[in-house]
């Protein structure tokens, strides 16, 4: 529960810094947040260092030229834009279809659990979602681990 705590909490910071901002930045550095950047989270400054790398009127290649440069990844701006394009049209959909959803079953049944646990938690990454928006060549970044100790 911590974790999740954790995430709303830097997401509420994204926000928050990104005051003045367009939504589609707010989005794109929620995006990048989630499925690129979580593992530098925990770094002090993190929130300011990827806000940083926003400007106005820039493109997703230098975007994520900034992001890589600011934070040592590898991140392939194509795959971004294609997620990005994605989470523009669809995910929304995605979220609407989920909502009223008690129990979470959807999820807790992708592990092949037979009921709810509470220990399991998303497992994705950038190839993950790349992948099911018809990109191949994302970098892998994990997320969140799934673990549950029996």
């Amino acid at each position: 529960m911590a974790e999740l705590q954790f995430v709303e909490d830097t997401v509420k910071a994204l926000h928050s810094a990104m005051t003045g901002r367009t939504p589609e930045q707010i989005k794109a550095a929620e995006v990048l947040y989630i499925l690129a950047l979580s593992e530098y989270s925990k770094e002090p400054g993190f929130v300011a260092k990827l806000v940083g790398c926003f400007a106005d009127g820039q493109t997703d290649e230098q975007l994520i030229a900034e992001v890589n440069a600011v934070f040592g990844t590898d991140l392939d701006p194509e795959d971004f834009s294609a997620i990005m394009n994605y989470a523009n049209h669809q995910l929304v959909e995605v979220a609407k279809a989920q909502l009223g959803n008690v129990g979470g079953e959807p999820y807790w049944s992708w592990y092949g659990f037979p009921s709810r646990v509470e220990c399991v938690r998303p497992t994705l990454d950038f190839v993950q979602v790349a992948e099911f928006v018809g990109v191949r060549s994302a970098k892998p970044r994990k997320l969140f681990d799934s673990h549950c100790d029996f």
